[in-house]
């Protein structure tokens, strides 16, 4: 029996391209980005919440319900940098002007120098994620303490790239989605530094031995094993509130930042 379809190679693709459009496929060049490898957390940090204070629904269970770490920030003195209170990054505040391609984007946060610091670099996923607010839309971001982000087209470099190598991630911030994006598209760039060159992405996992798993970094326990019934969301967080697991009646249902913990 022959399949309808097949995986295509990227040879195959090429193939493709010439005889549709009559030109040759050039490929990029492929390189490595910011990984994240190795890079310790920063000191003091603490996984801030998502913004969201709001009730949408009239059961508790929403991520507004249980506020930890409030997002909270601090410009400097020149205007031109915010420092983050729950994480400790440091950020660019005011977004590049105009959209730019990874490589591009990489050698502009190279070259940045703001407010005495010139150990700028791209922001890695965790830590762009960590800025959506997502008690606000377009843009889903504090627009007092970060500027120049677009309502709508608002899509910012992040990383490490993807499974695939030459997509890397974006967070778009009309809503705080994240996207992967191929390497030679153009998106917004962001800058971001911490002291003792500190980055938001290694996780430090420890087995409880009861079902469940403590994240040491956000300190997060979560539930080690799902149990594959399908919920609706109201569903869910009725399960996550009445969950009586590993001698813990504190579920919370999950959010973007801060997914299903106990």
């Amino acid at each position: 029996m022959v399949p309808f379809a097949k995986m295509m190679s990227e040879d195959d693709y090429a193939d493709i391209v010439a005889y549709v459009t009559g030109m040759f496929y050039t490929p990029i060049e492929r390189k490595a980005f910011i990984s994240g490898k190795g890079m310790p957390a920063p000191e003091g940090f603490k996984l801030p919440d998502t913004g969201q204070i709001q009730n949408f629904i009239d059961k508790k269970g929403e991520d507004s319900d249980y506020p930890q770490n409030p997002m909270s920030y601090s410009i400097s003195e020149s205007g031109k940098t915010v420092l983050d209170n729950n994480t400790k990054l440091m950020w660019e505040r005011d977004s590049s002007r105009i959209w730019m391609t990874a490589v591009e984007g990489e050698q502009y946060c190279e070259n940045l120098e703001l407010d005495g610091y010139d150990d700028w670099r791209y922001p890695l996923m965790k830590e762009l994620q960590s800025i959506a607010d997502l008690g606000e839309f377009r843009p889903a971001i504090n627009t007092d303490a970060f500027l120049n982000m677009p309502r709508l087209s608002s899509g910012v470099w992040g990383f490490p790239v993807s499974d695939h190598p030459d997509h890397a991630w974006h967070i778009g911030f009309p809503e705080g989605h994240i996207m992967g994006q191929h390497t030679a598209s153009t998106k917004l760039v962001r800058c971001v530094r911490a002291d003792n060159g500190a980055a938001y992405h290694n996780m430090s996992y420890v087995d409880n031995q009861d079902g469940t798993v403590t994240e040491k970094l956000t300190n997060r326990m979560w539930q080690q094993n799902i149990d594959y019934e399908r919920r609706n969301w109201l569903d869910s967080v009725d399960y996550c509130e009445n969950l009586d697991y590993a001698a813990t009646q504190t579920g919370v249902c999950q959010t973007s930042k801060n997914w299903c913990r106990l």
